[in-house]
């Protein structure tokens, strides 16, 4: 039987809870974060604070960031967290709405925000526009940067 959201009132004719979904593509643990328990998080961390609890770094394989960097007021220390928490090796999958995803959350970001970030945070980024695309577009990023 799936499972459904922890609070099946708050939407219409309830919903899968999206560990379903995850688990059913062979992820063997999947867990909840959020700020708050209202919807049933298992971890809670709220994301504008500086620090990552040390228990929970290096304790993922695969985040799924499913749209929620856009909502957190400062972004710098959520996406430190999500490199702090993911294992050696392991991979981060950003999912938030980009450029000009007007009136949603705090902030509306490109593309190669992400790109560049990962590339300062983490050793070898991967991305799905594949590496050589990534590099050149990496590499006219920092000229432009080197030039203003």
């Amino acid at each position: 039987m799936p499972r459904t959201s922890p609070n099946p009132g708050q939407y219409l004719g309830g919903c899968l809870h999206a560990a379903c979904i995850l688990e059913s593509l062979g992820f063997d643990l999947v867990r909840a974060m959020d700020a708050s328990d209202f919807e049933g998080a298992e971890i809670l961390l709220d994301l504008n604070q500086s620090e990552t609890p040390k228990e929970l770094v290096g304790v993922a394989d695969v985040i799924l960031e499913g749209g929620t960097l856009e909502h957190v007021l400062h972004s710098p220390h959520a996406m430190r967290h999500l490199t702090r928490m993911v294992k050696p090796g392991g991979r981060i999958i950003h999912t938030s709405p980009a450029s000009n995803f007007i009136d949603h959350g705090f902030y509306s970001f490109s593309p190669t925000f992400f790109f560049i970030i990962m590339r300062r945070t983490v050793s070898e980024p991967k991305t799905l526009l594949g590496e050589a695309v990534a590099e050149v577009v990496f590499r006219k990023m920092m000229n432009l940067a080197e030039v203003q």
